[in-house]
């Protein structure tokens, strides 16, 4: 059984969803970065840019 949703209320709370996603990291997430940071051996894959 299909539905029928309202486009004009799914797409922005989409909309801000994917933003959200997309600016806000989880601190897990972070705490891998750092870790993989701190491993990282090559000069390049450490350049701040």
């Amino acid at each position: 059984m299909s539905r029928i949703l309202n486009t004009e209320v799914i797409v922005p709370v989409i909309e801000e969803l994917v933003k959200k996603a997309c600016y806000e990291l989880d601190d897990n997430l972070m705490c891998a970065f750092r870790k993989a940071y701190e491993k990282e051996e090559s000069k390049l894959g450490k350049e701040d840019n």
